[in-house]
């Protein structure tokens, strides 16, 4: 088992003895990490990051509330004071591993944490192979529809907008034909670079289809859409060096806002569909353009 590369090491404990004993024990080991930082709390995670938590039964209800309600995701050593009395909750979103520390050796603790850092790699693997486009590395239609739905939550409780744009790729099926299916993957790839690069962290870009698209923009009302549909035009406009071929990416973009809405009675399937009708709008124009409904 390879030995992780570890930014910093948490601990969260309610005892000091425990405490010194990983402090230093860790130091012994041969695991390479940057720094241990000592939690006093769970809201002491968002001061310092920790790359791994490694926390007593007593502390571990706060962390596993804290890192849920943060949607944080970090891989999470218990240490246990017998082999058999703590029970791991239904925590499907977190890697967990145990600890005893009536068996607590040096060896026993570097394995342990080697252990669970590889299943963290590898929880994180497959869920990107469930919600994320394995061509493009954009977000698939099921994280998408997710997504959407948590920001109409969000804007129904807020009554802030929520704005999505939906993009058809125009002539994709001619240029995969005349250049081949090489040429089509990095054009695909390449719209994704260029929209990602002009969207925000709190966005969600998704591959809905073989060469359909859906931009999700939370908070954004509809006085800040026709800018950033602008923006996304004026980038899509310069032709793209693909695999020696100069070729340019059209696409038809169909957007709307929960602005002309009634927050509640949104839900993401209407939303979709709103933007998707726009799009056969936007196709009537030629070349890139948008249609806001």
């Amino acid at each position: 088992m390879n030995n992780p590369k570890i930014r910093q090491v948490g601990i969260f404990t309610e005892s000091e003895e425990i405490t010194h004993w990983l402090a230093c024990t860790l130091k012994l080991t041969t695991l390479s990490f940057d720094s241990i930082c000592i939690l006093n709390k769970s809201s002491d995670i968002a001061k310092n990051s920790p790359s791994l938590i490694i926390v007593t039964e007593r502390k571990f209800r706060a962390l596993y509330n804290y890192l849920n309600k943060a949607n944080t995701l970090l891989p999470v050593l218990v240490v246990t004071r017998d082999f058999n009395g703590f029970s791991v909750p239904n925590a499907n979103r977190l890697t967990i591993d145990l600890l005893p520390l009536p068996a607590a050796t040096i060896g026993l603790l570097e394995h342990s944490i080697k252990a669970v850092f590889q299943d963290f790699k590898l929880n994180q693997e497959l869920t990107k192979l469930a919600h994320y486009d394995a061509l493009t590395g954009a977000a698939n239609r099921l994280l998408f529809q997710d997504r959407c739905k948590q920001a109409l939550k969000m804007a129904k409780r807020s009554k802030r907008a929520v704005s999505l744009l939906y993009f058809d790729l125009d002539d994709f099926k001619p240029i995969n034909d005349t250049y081949g299916h090489d040429i089509g993957d990095e054009l695909l790839k390449r719209f994704v670079k260029i929209v990602s690069s002009v969207s925000r962290e709190t966005d969600t870009l998704a591959r809905l289809g073989g060469d359909e698209f859906a931009l999700l923009l939370p908070d954004t009302p509809e006085s800040e859409l026709t800018q950033f549909c602008q923006k996304v035009v004026q980038c899509l406009a310069q032709p793209q060096q693909l695999n020696e071929q100069l070729i340019e990416i059209k696409c038809s973009i169909g957007a709307v806002s929960t602005s002309k809405e009634e927050h509640v009675t949104l839900i993401p399937q209407k939303l979709i569909k709103k933007a998707d009708q726009a799009v056969y709008r936007a196709k009537e124009i030629q070349g890139t353009s948008f249609v806001i409904v």
